[in-house]
């Protein structure tokens, strides 16, 4: 729910922005975002797959942390060196902007992604619950504030929120798992071990991460930067849907690893099927009552005239919807210790989603721009699932669960 009550604010933000403000501001976080999920998947991974037994979390903690930093810190790096080069290659001189604001956005954000990291592997989702709800409550107040006092937002304007949304909810999360900020050289898992682990999650998880948080860049190639910004307002909508496959994800994956290491296979089932089950269901629903014409209303009711083009992008976008809770088990086929399975169906996904995205920019169709998310969703999901159906005995007619689940939850609140 603080995910889609800051959704509601991200429309009154987009609202009062103009497009290209708002295109060169979803260029930031796009390309913050990936930066991080590089450093998640090679270096924060390792604290949820091997912080499983306590004599191990001092050097796996350390080994995260070290990576985290060099990781983000050498991204950042890049970008602000080379950003006169990524200027002229996308023909927009306001990268500069963005140059200059992504390195203090990511010390900020280094602490706060590291101790959300100990949270999940502690399931302490109250704190992870509190730590966001400051996050996107802080985040919501400024941002209403400025925009009753100036009337616009300004691309530097939402970066200084995210500055004191990033900055505020990493102080309280340091609070909220300092006790679990041990470091040190003692464990029995090994440096080598943990790098063969996350070698290829972080190809997983960049190359997974490119349609969705460098689509920009992509699109920026061949359209202006007001484009690109009607795009993103309809991503923003988009990522209820992916916040909280997400949010679903974060909670399966510490429990299949678990559950696999005490070899309690039929307990890893039971929770992703049920779980991918009722996402369906969930997804399904609001995808209908969307079609149904909630998104025209909120759109033309939310955003200016300017930004009317979101409404078809973000109908297209339903169809990736539909299919996104099959990627789920992804998390659960790597927590089995095959990430190179899902890596594969990456690669084929993006291939094809590469290839649509260039041919929507070289004809100019700019109302089929979502084309090549859609696409890449689509034919993942469709992998995953037949792989699962396959090798871990995930039936069909389990994506259909919830019917009977639900039913005995009905008896059994009836017989009590």
């Amino acid at each position: 729910m603080t995910y889609v009550m800051y959704g509601l604010v991200t429309l009154l933000q987009i609202r009062a922005m103009d497009p290209a403000d708002y295109g060169l501001f979803s260029m930031l976080l796009g390309l913050h975002t990936w930066i991080f999920v590089i450093s998640d998947s090679f270096a924060l991974n390792n604290i949820v797959q091997f912080g499983t037994y306590s004599e191990d979390r001092k050097k796996v903690n350390l080994f995260s942390l070290s990576l985290h930093l060099i990781i983000a810190i050498t991204g950042v790096a890049v970008v602000f060196l080379l950003k006169g080069e990524f200027s002229s290659l996308f023909r927009e001189i306001r990268f500069y902007e963005i140059g200059y604001a992504l390195p203090i956005l990511t010390l900020l954000a280094i602490p706060r992604t590291f101790s959300i990291k100990i949270i999940f592997r502690e399931r302490a989702f109250k704190s992870l619950f509190f730590v966001n709800f400051l996050f996107f409550g802080l985040m919501s107040i400024l941002s209403l504030y400025l925009i009753f006092t100036k009337k616009i937002l300004t691309f530097n304007d939402m970066v200084w929120v995210y500055y004191a949304g990033t900055g505020v909810s990493a102080f309280l999360a340091l609070i909220l798992t300092f006790k679990h900020l041990n470091f040190g050289f003692s464990g029995r898992v090994s440096f080598t071990k943990m790098f063969k682990f996350s070698i290829p999650i972080t190809l997983y998880s960049s190359l997974h991460s490119l349609p969705r948080n460098m689509d920009t860049y992509i699109i920026k190639l061949f359209f202006p930067l007001n484009v690109v910004g009607v795009y993103n307002s309809a991503k923003t909508l988009y990522r209820l849907f992916e916040e909280a496959n997400n949010a679903t994800s974060g909670l399966l994956y510490p429990v299949a690893v678990r559950q696999i290491e005490y070899k309690n296979y039929g307990n890893v089932n039971d929770v992703m099927t049920k779980a991918i089950s009722f996402m369906i269901l969930a997804t399904f629903l609001l995808v209908a009552i969307l079609e149904l014409g909630l998104s025209d209303f909120l759109i033309s009711t939310f955003l200016p005239i300017k930004y009317q083009f979101a409404i078809g992008h973000f109908n297209l976008l339903l169809i990736a919807a539909m299919f996104l809770p099959l990627t789920l088990v992804g998390s659960i086929v790597t927590a089995y210790g095959r990430p190179n399975i899902i890596l594969k169906f990456v690669v084929i996904s993006l291939i094809f989603s590469l290839i649509t995205f260039i041919l929507v920019g070289v004809f100019h169709a700019e109302k089929l721009i979502p084309l090549g998310f859609v696409v890449y969703i689509t034919i993942l999901g469709s992998l995953c699932f037949s792989y699962v159906n396959r090798n871990l005995d995930f039936k069909f007619v389990q994506l259909f669960r919830f019917f009977g689940d639900s039913l005995n939850y009905i008896r059994k609140r009836d017989k009590k």
